[in-house]
């Protein structure tokens, strides 16, 4: 997991690794800590990083998952994606509604083909928690799809 950021108090109706007692603390080291209770054989790795052009994707990844909350970020991340050829997962919420799409460099469209340049003048946006939640649990089955070699489509889903 790579992130920069730390839990705000705006982040706990969405964020379900987190708690109060979270506020201010990197997101990286709470999610891991969560998740690390559950006693599960998994090793979890963190960085507390922002996402940039100079970041590297880890020779051992076999798939990245985009939870992140601009499309500028996510391009870079799909750009680093495409370089290393790691399948990257894509979901996205905007209020009511989230769409998912799966990236195989080299064999499906990109973020840019599907939605564009980004509108950096947009203002933040509400979300709705359940469709985080629900869009997270998608981004998941996917996830398992491209592990267990299903074939994916390249079409993207919108869900509403």
């Amino acid at each position: 997991m790579v992130d920069y950021d730390k839990v705000e108090l705006s982040n706990l109706n969405r964020q379900v690794l987190y708690g109060m007692d979270s506020i201010g603390e990197y997101k990286v080291d709470q999610a891991k800590k969560t998740l690390e209770s559950f006693n599960l054989p998994t090793i979890i790795e963190t960085k507390v990083e922002k996402i940039s052009k100079e970041s590297k994707i880890p020779k051992d990844v076999d798939v990245i998952l985009d939870a992140l909350d601009n499309f500028e970020t996510r391009y870079i991340l799909e750009k680093l994606a495409w370089e290393s050829k790691v399948p990257y997962i894509h979901a996205g919420v905007n209020q009511w509604y989230g769409q998912l799409t799966t990236i195989i460099p080299g064999k499906t469209l990109t973020l840019k083909d599907i939605f564009g340049e980004v509108d950096k003048t947009k203002e933040k946006i509400s979300i709705i928690s359940p469709v985080v939640s629900i869009m997270a649990s998608l981004q998941v089955i996917e996830t398992i799809k491209v592990i267990i070699g299903k074939k994916i489509p390249s079409t993207t889903s919108y869900y509403s």
